[in-house]
């Protein structure tokens, strides 16, 4: 009882259980799979994707014995959790297959930006999303993987995952560690990117 007593009021450790509740609760709306706007989506992914990271980092940094710079580790370690959960998005719907979150009805930023795209096929994955068109229909149109890598969700999401690099790195800028250190951190969140090589059509 002394134990959890005296862990109640560290701040480290509630930082970490309230990132692992966090995710938990992160996770519940993410299956809930409901189509929601960009800043709620937003705050969707960083309730799971970024606790999950923030949690992973507030770990190593107890254990490096840094509890001054906790909230801020956290908070930068949030937005590397969002890029990479919208880098994964991006990657879920650029090639057909099972996994395809297009084909799997799976509300991301992703499938909302070809849901709502306003070309004939951007109407089609509509009406596939409202049961108003049969997968084998959708998957006859043709060209339809060409489509998708060229219809503006790979610089759509490329925009997102710096704008959240760049919030990272302002907040990494306002650790109290070696500039060299600093440099390190920067470094890693430079090297999150969508890892899609295919061109944007004009």
């Amino acid at each position: 009882m002394d134990y959890w007593a005296a862990k109640k009021n560290n701040l480290p450790f509630q930082l970490i259980v309230d990132q692992i509740n966090r995710s938990v609760h992160g996770q519940f709306a993410d299956i809930r799979n409901m189509p929601l706007k960009e800043k709620e989506y937003i705050e969707v992914i960083k309730r799971k994707s970024g606790a999950l990271c923030a949690l992973a980092c507030l770990c190593g940094a107890m254990l490096a014995g840094n509890t001054i710079d906790i909230r801020l580790i956290g908070d930068y370690a949030a937005k590397i959790g969002i890029c990479a959960q919208l880098e994964n998005d991006l990657q879920d719907v650029l090639h057909l297959g099972e996994k395809n979150d297009l084909i799997r009805k799976k509300w991301t930023l992703a499938t909302m930006y070809l849901a709502h795209h306003p070309s004939r096929i951007g109407k089609a994955v509509a009406s596939y999303f409202e049961n108003r068109l049969p997968l084998d229909r959708l998957l006859a149109i043709q060209s339809l993987e060409a489509w998708i890598q060229s219809s503006g969700v790979i610089l759509y999401k490329n925009v997102l995952i710096e704008t959240e690099k760049i919030k990272a790195k302002n907040i990494v800028d306002k650790l109290s560690v070696d500039k060299t250190i600093k440099r390190q951190i920067k470094s890693f969140v430079d090297g999150i990117h969508a890892k899609a090589d295919i061109s944007e059509e004009t």
